[in-house]
Parts: C-alpha cells; structure tokens; sequence
C-alpha cells in the first residue's frame, strides 16, 4: 500500500478544520472588510468549528466503531441526534455570550439557518464515515496479508517436513549412523523452521547455514549418483525467512535420483546495485522415470510467488523459472536437459 495511502485519513482532517477556520476568515475579507474585522468575525466562528469538531470525533472514535460496525443503526442516529442537540444548547449559550442581545431572527432565516446547520452536520458525519471505513479496510487489508503470510508458511513448513522424513526412511534401512546423523541435522533445522521461521526477518548468514543443512541433508540419500554444487557467498543483511528453500526443494524433487547420475548446482550472492541473487539449477530426470514417479510439482514455487507479492513491490524482485535445454554442468554432462530457478531480491539498506 502507498505511502499516501495509510496517511489520507489525517490530511483530510487538517484540510476540513483549515476550511472551517479559513471560510469566514477569507469571505470577509472577500467583502472588502478590515483584516481586525475578519480575526474578530473568525473568533466568533470559533465555537462552531469547535461544535463541528466534537461532532466529527465523536462519530469516528466512538459512534461509528462501536454502533454503525455494528450494525446498531438506532443507536447510532439517536447518538448522533442527542449529541448535536446537547452541542448547539451549548454553542448557542457561547455564542450569546459572545454577541449580547441580539434582534430576534425572522422565522424564514432561522429555518434557512437550521437547515443550512444540518447540512453541514451531515456532512461532517458523512466525511467522518468515510475516513473511518477507509482506515477499516486498510487495517483488515493489512491483517488479511499477515496472515497469509503465516497461511503460507504453515503450507511450506509441513511440506518440507514430510519430504525431509521420507527420506530420512529411505535412508535407515541400509545406514543406520547416517541416519542418525540425519535426524540431529533434522534437529538443527526444525528449531530454525520454529524460531526462525515464525519472525519478519532473520539474518542473511543463518539462512545461508539452513540451506547448507539442507543439501548435506539431501547428500546422504544420493551420495552415489548425485553431484551437488554450492556455492554462497557471505552476505551481510537480513531477509524473510524461508524464501529460498521452496527452490531448493525443488530442484531436488525434480532432478535427484538414486538410479541415474544427475546434478544440482546452487548459488548465492549480492549483485551490483544491491540486489541479492539466489540461482539453483538441476538437470532433469530421464522421461521415463519422470513418469513413473509421479512427481506433482508447481505447490512450493506458487506459495513461494505469493510471499513475494505479500513481501515486496513488484519492482524490488523477480522469480524467473523453468527448463533450459543444454544447460551446462560439467563436461561429461553438457546435454542433460535442466531445470533452473533464479530469484532476484532488492535489498534495503
């Protein structure tokens, strides 16, 4: 949301008590009047301005949010009614005050009066209406992002858990220290998922490490046909956390087997003007065991693609994915069809 935006309430309310001061200020001076004769018409003006004012808070912190959200529209009308007849007692009182003995006022210009009055009442309430109902939805719009956010979350952090056990299970049948080794590396990783992963932001060199854990993780299920390049560079800053791991996810779900050699090749780094690259690429598993297995992709990059629109404006990243034909890892490997996944993030420093 705009900058704008979130302060639109406010710049209302100082043009509509400007108004209110400078419109008697101004017509007489329109008139040709004296400048003493304007502060002074102004000064009596003043408790209107006040009238109007108790008016207008008194709908948009009470009246509004506690009957009219509510749907309690008698008691929001007489509250209104009761309210406005207490005030213009009281003005009335003041500004007899101020005037002395005045001469009676024709029926026909007290009525035009009243009617003009109200008018004006209404519209102060309308506009009290509007500001509040506006800051509402703001408020609603900005609970609804939080959470999906942590709706999106609670989707990756099952997902990656029941991938990481599978196989942690495939693994205990023929490895039992390895196994163990897995389920501490688990350890380490889960209490980041719960810590971590539950606040705005974490430190760039943590998520780094989470990552880390994660492939050597991975490691021990394909040591024989896998071959896995990381490379991350120490990157001072913090970030969301989670962000990469959908894509890390992925390459190994797409391009990981125990049957056929295969390659994953990851990367991490800051690029001139600020912006943070993350790029992990993986060649594909042959058609035929692509099918076999069933592998139903797309949930994690899309999840993924909502965090972003709910983190950053669409000009401060992009998430560029799909296969590249011949996309070279090593020399024995050049033809391998591949999958890669880039995502570009602008930092703020």
């Amino acid at each position: 949301m705009k900058a704008w935006t979130r302060h639109l309430d406010v710049a209302v309310q100082v043009l509509l008590w400007a108004m209110a001061l400078l419109s008697p200020f101004l017509g007489v001076l329109f008139s040709e009047q004296s400048l003493g004769t304007a502060f002074m018409v102004t000064g009596y003006a003043l408790p209107y301005v006040l009238y109007l004012m108790l008016v207008f808070y008194a709908n948009y912190f009470f009246f509004i949010p506690r009957f009219l959200f509510r749907k309690q529209y008698w008691a929001f009308v007489l509250g209104n009614v009761g309210l406005v007849w207490l005030l213009k007692i009281l003005r009335d009182a003041v500004m007899q005050w101020q005037l002395g003995e005045t001469p009676p006022i024709p029926a026909g210009m007290r009525v035009a009066s009243d009617l003009l009055g109200t008018l004006v009442i209404v519209l102060f309430i309308l506009a009290a209406i509007a500001l509040r109902v506006q800051k509402r939805n703001q408020q609603l719009e900005m609970e609804a992002a939080v959470a999906e956010r942590e709706r999106l979350k609670s989707q990756l952090n099952p997902h990656f858990l029941f991938n990481t056990l599978n196989n942690i299970s495939s693994l205990a049948a023929f490895d039992p220290d390895a196994t163990q080794a897995s389920i501490s590396r688990l350890s380490d990783m889960l209490r980041y998922v719960l810590y971590e992963g539950s606040k705005p932001a974490t430190p760039i060199r943590d998520e780094m490490a989470f990552m880390e854990d994660y492939v050597e993780l991975m490691r021990l299920r394909y040591a024989d046909t896998l071959k896995v390049s990381l490379a991350l560079d120490p990157v001072e800053g913090e970030l969301p956390p989670l962000l990469y791991i959908s894509l890390l996810e992925n390459a190994f779900k797409h391009g990981a087997s125990s049957r056929h050699a295969c390659y994953i090749r990851a990367s991490f780094g800051e690029e001139e003007g600020g912006w943070l690259c993350f790029t992990v690429a993986n060649s594909l598993l042959p058609p035929e065991e692509r099918q076999a297995s069933g592998r139903a992709g797309g949930v994690g990059i899309e999840n993924l693609r909502r965090r972003l629109r709910l983190l950053y404006k669409e000009a401060d990243y992009s998430l560029v994915v799909g296969e590249r034909a011949g996309l070279p890892f090593e020399e024995e490997m050049l033809d391998i069809p591949a999958y890669e996944a880039s995502l570009r993030i602008k930092t703020k420093r």
